[in-house]
């Protein structure tokens, strides 16, 4: 049997939603876990903020990609991982990680991976967050 974690690739986008972890308010530690607002409570650029800032209580910092990385894939570690081990990620670590929270918090995220421009400069990823409309909350399949 083997130990490898699987790795996401980046020619397969469709399949990073498979990566977002669910529940991440119960992972959290105590203080930043009742900071996380319930679906529905209040308004969704304030939900985002404060889930952001639950994310931030908990002493989760930015890391470097392992030089081990293959171009084109990389491991994106578990919720678990990232916040009870060392509390660092990789941009897509913490982007895969924030979605699940807004998840849990009723939100609406979406997983940006962005190309760079230039030849050598790494790519990065980002999460917006839909603040506006009618979307009811639940997650969307």
């Amino acid at each position: 049997m083997s130990n490898a974690r699987p790795r996401w690739r980046r020619d397969r986008a469709g399949t990073l939603a498979e990566f977002v972890p669910r529940e991440v308010g119960r992972l959290l530690p105590p203080p930043s876990r009742q900071l996380l607002p319930a679906p529905g409570d209040g308004d969704p650029l304030a939900r985002a903020q404060t889930v952001f800032t639950a994310l931030a209580q908990a002493g989760i910092r930015y890391g470097q990609e392992p030089t081990t990385s293959e171009p084109g894939r990389q491991v994106i570690r578990a919720a678990r991982e990232i916040l009870a081990g060392p509390r660092n990620g990789t941009c897509l670590d913490l982007a895969v990680l924030y979605s699940g929270a807004c998840l849990d918090a009723g939100l609406h995220p979406v997983v940006v991976v962005l190309d760079p421009a230039r030849p050598g400069v790494s790519p990065h990823a980002i999460t917006l967050v839909w603040t506006g409309g009618g979307w009811p909350g639940r997650r969307d399949p």
